[in-house]
């Protein structure tokens, strides 16, 4: 059985309600005080967030299927692709660590069988399903250590 992670409706239903609320202040704007390029500068942002942030949230999605954990994520016309096969997995590390910026940051740290190791940055997403992710992994015997 497929596991599928999304965002909630909601979350690209705020960006695309500030997107429309950015359009109709923009037209009372044009309306009211007749200032075109304030007008057409308060487009912008909505067609940021209408057009490029609200798409990209609605199609991040994390699958866990019988062969393997993918993540689809980045812009909705150009999205990144992240993940590995279980088959290929020896042990996974996830570990909390300061990578720039004093930000703490999740590292997923998987070691294949062949040797080679990979350092995946999980994305939002994937970060908040991690106790559903680890416990999916861990039914398939696959070793994963949370390294807080």
């Amino acid at each position: 059985m497929d596991l599928v992670f999304t965002f909630p409706a909601w979350v690209p239903g705020v960006a695309y309600g500030l997107a429309v609320g950015m359009v109709v202040v923009a037209a009372i704007v044009q309306v009211k005080v007749r200032l075109l390029p304030l007008s057409l500068a308060m487009l912008v942002p909505a067609g940021c967030c209408g057009g490029l942030i609200a798409p990209t949230l609605a199609s991040d999605r994390v699958v866990l299927d019988d062969e393997k954990l993918e993540q689809v994520t980045g812009l909705w016309f150009a999205p990144t692709v992240k993940g590995f096969r279980y088959d290929s997995v020896a042990r996974i590390v996830v570990t909390r660590g300061v990578i720039e910026h004093n930000r703490r940051a999740v590292g997923w740290v998987v070691e294949h069988h062949d040797g080679h190791t990979e350092v995946i940055d999980p994305g939002d997403l994937w970060e908040s399903h991690t106790p559903d992710i680890v416990a999916h992994l861990a039914a398939r015997k696959i070793e994963v250590v949370v390294d807080d």
